[in-house]
């Protein structure tokens, strides 16, 4: 699975990351544990940083 930036820095200049992001991939990581999946995060994954 990829992590969006955008969703994590969404104007792209933020010097801490967008808390509704953060919570939604705890979520996502939460929910695949509890079905013993692994996920696996891939670096690039077409959404580049500024």
């Amino acid at each position: 699975m990829s992590i969006s930036w955008s969703r994590l820095f969404p104007q792209g200049n933020e010097v801490e990351p967008n808390k509704a992001g953060v919570e939604h991939y705890r979520a996502v990581f939460e929910e695949l544990k509890k079905y013993n999946i692994e996920p696996l995060v891939t670096i690039w994954h077409f959404d580049t940083p500024l």
